[in-house]
């Protein structure tokens, strides 16, 4: 691969993490080249706000360059001295689950006689993207004037232009950093049961199971204190708002940024690993009108 598309590529995944200081350079370096794995090192030099977050962006780094190289066609480094056949890198199964591509497109196009034979379609035609958990939506030059579908995933609108507030502002923490369902439900089974006692377990188990949310289960599950205070002492407690976001059959257009950059239309980012399908302009009526899945 060119040394210098590299670099740039690199380069623009670092700078998207809040975590960075901007006001610093972020050098891409070339290393050297490793006949013997028929490999080219780089080095990346960057400065991070908080020096405790060293080992998380480091990680994450590492975690999003994988996902710039999908989406562009890079294979990861495999061994040369494997056979042809273990070399080849196959295309990614889609994110998350690994469900056929055919099958998901399938199950979001409405109802009809023809309606595999269209998923089938724009499976063919079109290119599967994958995004890294916090990670914002920006697309391959090859795809500008195509559009684009959620297919596994949510995504979130995020706000532009934060300026000086954003460097003054403590740093959102990475996806890694915060808790996940399981320590939330735990955290949340514990809070009640200091209002409601022992069938706080049994309230959050059964609400778990009938919502997605953790906002909306915390809502329902409060729902369990009579008091009016104490249920909002507890929703103050948890504090697990959560920003609107769209799933499994939402489209979207893409434009250019301040950057150059093309980028979604209005500003989408990663809530979690999400897959997207880019597809031709002229297939655009091939889509009709989708079924959400969430």
């Amino acid at each position: 691969m060119p040394p210098q598309r590299v670099s740039e590529l690199v380069t623009a995944l670092i700078t998207d993490f809040p975590q960075i200081e901007a006001a610093r350079p972020v050098m891409v370096m070339l290393e050297g080249y490793d006949p013997g794995s028929a490999l080219a090192r780089y080095r990346a030099r960057y400065w991070i706000r908080n020096t405790w977050d060293g080992p998380e962006i480091d990680s994450e780094v590492l975690r999003r360059v994988w996902y710039v190289f999908q989406r562009h066609g890079i294979p990861w480094p495999v061994s040369r001295l494997y056979e042809p056949g273990q070399r080849r890198v196959a295309e990614p199964g889609l994110a998350p689950g690994g469900r056929p591509l055919e099958e998901t497109l399938a199950a979001l196009l409405p109802p009809g006689p023809e309606r595999e034979a269209r998923a089938r379609r724009l499976a063919e035609a079109g290119r599967l993207l994958l995004y890294a958990p916090d990670e914002r939506l920006i697309l391959p030059e090859a795809h500008a004037c195509g559009q684009f579908l959620v297919l596994a995933g949510h995504v979130r609108a995020e706000d532009e232009g934060a300026g000086m507030l954003a460097e003054v502002s403590p740093p959102p923490p990475l996806r890694l950093q915060r808790l996940g369902r399981a320590a939330t439900l735990r955290r949340m089974a514990d809070a009640l049961a200091r209002q409601i006692g022992p069938y706080a377990e049994h309230a959050v188990r059964q609400a778990a199971a009938r919502s997605s949310s953790l906002a909306d289960l915390c809502r329902e599950v409060a729902e369990e204190i009579p008091d009016p205070a104490r249920r909002a002492a507890f929703l103050a407690e948890l504090d697990v708002a959560e920003a609107p976001a769209q799933g499994p059959g939402h489209r979207f257009r893409a434009r250019r940024d301040a950057a150059g950059r093309l980028v979604a239309d209005p500003p989408l980012r990663a809530v979690e690993e999400v897959a997207v399908l880019a597809l031709p302009a002229a297939l655009e009526g091939q889509l009709g009108r989708l079924s959400r899945a969430g």
